[in-house]
């Protein structure tokens, strides 16, 4: 009797430690905070529910606009997110560093980029957000007046949709 009584307490005493160790492992959840670096950009252009992004880039081109001075962050740039809702980045060009506050809903669906220099905020829709990669969109309406693409003789609006991709 006594040595069933002392196997009860030893299994009860071990069950926890038993039922820990089979505890399922779970992935860590994604962060924010840490280091990116800015892999891929894509600009889309709608005018009307047309893509003309083609036809606005080739524009841009033969006027010689610097395709990369639209862009919300330079290729290559490295953003760094701390843990206290700021952040900096560090481009290529020293001259385009910036910095400021940032703030990610509770459901981690929405980013908020406040620039330090810059009066509106901007605003991206997560994508993705795991260990490795962050893909955020943004978009803008754009009042194209009449001429501004010679094919488009009209006045549109344009609504400009950026897709930002991250690596850490």
């Amino acid at each position: 009797m006594k040595i069933t009584i002392k196997f009860i307490w030893m299994l009860l005493l071990l069950a926890p430690i038993i039922f820990q160790a089979c505890k399922d492992d779970e992935e860590p959840e994604a962060s924010l905070a840490g280091t990116w670096t800015v892999s891929d950009q894509e600009i889309k252009i709608l005018a009307q529910g047309q893509d003309i992004t083609t036809l606005a880039l080739a524009l841009l081109e033969e006027q010689d606009i610097d395709i990369d001075s639209i862009l919300v962050f330079p290729d290559n740039t490295r953003i760094t997110f701390a843990s206290d809702s700021t952040y900096t980045t560090t481009p290529l060009e020293a001259n385009q560093a910036s910095s400021g506050t940032w703030s990610l809903d509770a459901a981690a669906n929405s980013l908020t980029i406040f620039d330090n220099s810059d009066v509106d905020p901007v605003i991206f829709s997560v994508q993705t957000l795991d260990k490795n990669n962050l893909v955020l969109s943004t978009s803008e309406e754009v009042a194209l007046p009449a001429g501004t693409i010679p094919q488009i003789p009209i006045p549109v609006n344009a609504e400009v949709i950026f897709t930002l991709s991250l690596v850490r």
